[in-house]
């Protein structure tokens, strides 16, 4: 629903990426209507090379890697911290994430603080009434505030660590309320970088084309890019043990 980064890599203050719509209704059929709300289903950032689009996105999946791997660090292991490099405040300062999400129905803010070597902040809030409810709030490295279940989840954050998630520690320890934000986070969020994990699948959606329906699209696009390509063929052909021996690795 909506992501936020600030100094990570040539990202130096706060960014904002939201796929909430605004009061325009001129593509209504790219909306996902909620109670008072609308989101768009699909969005577009555009701009020049090298002005940092990517780095949105890499922003997006390193939270998503992040939570993935924290339950294997190790005291004093390093975490991936890739501040803006062309200022001294943002190479010493930290690097800040949030992500702003609906699952069923109920917002949840997910949000943390960190550099090299520690979490400083981390926090979780919900709006299960409309109205925001502190599941937990994480300060200064090691300190935790929570407005319920304090007992349990005093005796969790022992065992915690300082360059470890609390949202992971927690879940791992089977605390209800977290679970369906880390099992969005890690497991229903897909961010995809490059182009070669969806090339077999094009070729297939080609070999499959035979109405010429997606041939006659494709080179419609190729027509209007400029790009002097007038036709293209894609072919099947087994590939044998033989050929495969003849090409690099």
């Amino acid at each position: 629903m909506q992501f936020s980064v600030k100094n990570f890599m040539s990202i130096k203050e706060k960014v904002t990426f939201s796929m909430l719509a605004s009061k325009n209704k001129a593509h209504e059929e790219n909306l996902i209507k909620d109670e008072k709300e609308n989101y768009l289903k699909s969005a577009v950032i555009y701009g020049a090379n090298a002005s940092g689009k990517s780095n949105l996105f890499k922003a997006l999946n390193l939270i998503v890697l992040m939570l993935k791997n924290s339950n294997n660090m190790q005291p004093k292991m390093p975490l991936p911290f890739v501040p803006f490099q062309f200022n001294n405040s943002t190479i010493k300062g930290k690097s800040e994430f949030e992500i702003i999400m609906k699952l069923d129905r109920i917002k949840y803010v997910y949000g943390f603080k960190l550099d090299k070597y520690k979490i400083y902040e981390e926090y979780l809030y919900y709006y299960p009434n409309g109205k925001q409810t502190e599941i937990f709030e994480r300060t200064n490295v090691n300190d935790y505030h929570f407005t319920k279940s304090e007992n349990e989840l005093n005796d969790i954050k022992e065992k915690n660590m300082e360059n470890k998630f609390f949202l992971v520690t927690v879940t791992t320890w089977n605390y209800e309320k977290t679970k369906p934000v880390y099992e969005f986070l890690t497991n229903g969020l897909n961010v995809i970088f490059e182009y070669e994990p969806l090339t077999g699948f094009a070729f297939e959606r080609y070999d499959m084309d035979k109405t010429g329906k997606l041939r006659k699209f494709s080179l419609n696009l190729l027509s209007k890019t400029d790009l002097n390509i007038s036709n293209f063929n894609v072919k099947n052909i087994k590939i044998t043990e033989e050929y495969l021996l003849s090409v690099p690795p």
